[in-house]
């Protein structure tokens, strides 16, 4: 209850805007705690209250949750959880697409080699496209366009992929991948196309050995 009414309230008082001192300055101070509490975050901020943040307030609070993201190392860490996506089962919103996307470019040009690195750990990887189709997180696609000659940051992008939570078969979770990043075999960077295609083999590798265990799960539940 102690939370709920956290919540409520902190977010009625941002309701007033950056216009508003007093919610400025509650803003300031919420990214403060953010940036020494990571660990405890889930308990201290709940993410719509993130969101608000990194939304409404955002030449507020990212300076000092940028700065702190480039100059620490293992709060860069923490701070990835906080920003990214959850491990639940739930539709996934990660808070860092609520940032203001020429705020996060303007962040990863002025610190390409953190910056970006960081930004490849909690940008999705894959968004809905057309009839829910999967495609290339646009968000994603300009970090290979800007930053695809950094292995660190095609490093994160693979990396993210192997960080889940799934239902079912793992075929249909890898499988997902496939034809997206098939798609910059052909990409201007040459060390994007190769990590492509490195990333396709691993992934119908991965997909042949969830294919064997589905098939041992299928023949123990006949026996």
């Amino acid at each position: 209850m102690d939370a709920f009414h956290f919540e409520q309230l902190t977010m009625q008082m941002l309701e007033k805007s950056r216009e508003d001192a007093d919610a400025c300055a509650i803003a300031l101070d919420l990214a403060k705690l953010m940036v020494t509490s990571s660990q405890q975050i889930g308990k201290t901020l709940p993410n719509p209250l993130i969101h608000r943040l990194l939304s409404d307030f955002p030449e507020i609070v990212w300076p000092c949750i940028g700065a702190t993201i480039v100059s620490d190392p293992s709060q860069s860490w923490l701070m990835a959880h906080v920003l990214g996506m959850s491990m639940g089962f739930r539709k996934q919103d990660p808070p860092i697409l609520s940032l203001p996307e020429a705020t996060l470019r303007s962040w990863c040009h002025a610190h390409p080699g953190q910056a970006s690195e960081f930004a490849a750990r909690v940008v999705p990887v894959l968004a809905e496209g057309k009839d829910s189709e999967k495609m290339m997180h646009p968000l994603l696609l300009w970090l290979i366009d800007e930053f695809g000659e950094r292995k660190k940051v095609l490093d994160a992008i693979g990396n993210s992929i192997n960080n889940f939570s799934w239902a079912g078969s793992l075929t249909r979770y890898y499988g997902q991948y496939v034809e997206p990043i098939s798609a910059l075999t052909d990409h201007k960077i040459p060390a994007v196309r190769r990590w492509a295609r490195h990333l396709i083999r691993r992934l119908q590798a991965m997909i042949e050995q969830a294919l064997d265990q589905d098939s041992e799960e299928d023949a123990e539940w006949e026996i």
